[in-house]
């Protein structure tokens, strides 16, 4: 487990936030429908889809495909195109809405990260893109992360808070974005012989869950004039779950097909790691305690946030901005991260009820 300390008074400072999804929305209803229209499927697998869907809690989620190209099998070549223009899209409106908010000059930008789980083999990849479209410095420092799955915003968080920390004059942008619903272009061949059947259960999950987003930060280790700091990273954490390391896997396969499984453990596996985990986060911070912080917890779906709300001894409403984000964008992967603590930190206060001190 690492877990990083800044020092008081050269903490890294997240300076402006950003969240861009895209131009379509869709109802669960009508995701539900295209996938019932798209795929005939046996009575036993349709009645499942019937029910998981509105069982994930998602109201709506955004797509770039027009109603009738959703769940739509794409070729290889059709899909590398749709994944780079939508995520180039979506994360050069994330960036230019922190950018915003931060309010510098363009040129003082001096380190991009990017990261997303919607990979595809294909360069220059998103961060060389938006370099050239955004009028970013030629001299800028550039790190692509991919394949971090549903933390990649907090580890590209994390990674740049460390870069800042060690260089106050840096000031850098972190752009995460992803199309997952992407995997639903991709569905394998169904199980066994009978096409029929429809898709595998697991396809069927995906198809519920899955939806598009980005999100981005600017970050910097001492305030300038002009910048307003919305917030202080304090410290950062990871562990490795032993055992756990087949309970989400994602694979090509043959026909530009995508597989991906998601272990029923899972939720158990992160709840019963969450005590532990915030515990250590908290330790050490003045005035800290779980009753008076918020959590940008990701909204991988309701067993998720119930089981770690529970675990942690806190009622569904600790969670309250990641049900919000779940209802109304489904699970955005690692997009989510940052997206969460946009509207965490945009959140207004009261008299009565202030702003919450802490984020976990």
């Amino acid at each position: 487990m690492a877990c990083p300390t800044f020092k008081a008074g050269c903490e890294p400072l997240i300076l402006g936030t950003g969240e861009a999804y895209p131009e379509n929305t869709y109802s669960q209803q009508e995701f539900l429908q295209a996938l019932l229209e798209r795929y005939p499927m046996d009575e036993a697998s349709a009645a499942f889809a019937r029910r998981i869907f509105p069982a994930t809690g998602i109201t709506a989620g955004s797509s770039a495909l027009p109603r009738d190209q959703l769940f739509k099998r794409m070729t290889r070549s059709e899909f590398v195109t749709y994944i780079r223009e939508t995520t180039e899209d979506m994360s050069r409106r994330a960036a230019q809405q922190a950018l915003a908010a931060w309010g510098g000059d363009l040129s003082s930008i001096t380190h991009i990260v990017f990261g997303t789980m919607s990979a595809v083999i294909d360069a220059p990849t998103t961060d060389s893109r938006l370099i050239n479209s955004m009028g970013l410095r030629t001299d800028i420092r550039r790190l692509s992360v991919q394949q971090m799955g549903c933390l990649t915003g907090f580890r590209c968080l994390s990674t740049a808070a460390e870069l800042a920390a060690a260089n106050p004059a840096a000031r850098i942008l972190v752009i995460v974005a992803d199309v997952r619903s992407g995997l639903q272009n991709q569905l394998p061949h169904w199980e066994g012989d009978d096409s029929s059947a429809g898709p595998s259960r697991a396809c069927i999950i995906s198809c519920a869950l899955f939806r598009d987003a980005a999100s981005a930060v600017v970050i910097g280790a001492g305030a300038r004039a002009g910048e307003v700091p919305l917030a202080k990273v304090l410290r950062s954490a990871s562990a490795f779950l032993p055992g756990t390391l087949d309970y989400v896997h994602i694979t090509d396969g043959d026909d530009a097909t995508i597989s991906w499984f998601n272990s029923k453990d899972l939720p158990n596996a992160v709840s019963a790691a969450a005590p532990d985990m915030v515990a250590h986060l908290l330790k050490g911070v003045k005035g800290a305690s779980i009753s008076h912080t918020a959590f940008a917890m990701h909204p991988g779906g309701p067993k998720i946030l119930q089981l770690t709300a529970k675990a942690l001894g806190l009622s569904d409403d600790a969670f309250a901005t990641s049900w919000e984000f779940l209802q109304q964008h489904g699970n955005t992967s690692g997009s989510s991260n940052l997206a969460l603590l946009h509207r965490e930190l945009m959140r207004e206060g009261s008299a009565a009820s202030p702003r919450t001190r802490d984020i976990i």
